[in-house]
């Protein structure tokens, strides 16, 4: 086993603790795309504004309501992954839907899909997280 000074070992130290925010990080990143293309794939759609209203940042709330409308999703995933990709380390991630009536739809009002689609997207996302490996 080799050994180390105390320079080297604190060096050796600083390099490894880096790294793993490195990777802390990107899991972060990873989370907030996989609950969010989830979520906005999972959103039920009427019109698509539902769908098109997902945001992502390093606030929450910041973004104004998305006029148009996206009934796949594809719209608010661009804006999640890129969102993602901007991410510095330590900064946290919101996903968030300024919509009036996303509370209502994620309590079960639309038969199209059932109470709680945000907490099991982010239930999804957490469980692929528990299987990343940091070190």
């Amino acid at each position: 086993m080799k050994t180390y000074s105390p320079a080297q070992y604190a060096a050796l130290s600083e390099k490894r603790a880096k790294q793993f925010e490195i990777k802390a990080s990107d899991a972060v990143a990873e989370m907030a795309v996989t609950a969010g293309t989830t979520i906005a794939t999972e959103t039920p759609v009427d019109t698509g504004r539902a769908r098109a209203n997902w945001h992502s940042g390093a606030t929450d709330n910041d973004e104004p309501i998305f006029k148009g409308e996206d009934k796949t999703g594809s719209v608010s995933i661009q804006r999640i992954v890129k969102a993602a990709n901007a991410k510095k380390p330590r900064q946290s991630i919101f996903l968030y839907n300024n919509l009036p009536y996303i509370g209502r739809l994620n309590a079960g009002s639309s038969d199209q899909a059932p109470a709680g689609f945000v907490e099991k997207a982010i239930a999804k996302a957490r469980k692929k997280l528990m299987r990343r490996k940091f070190v």
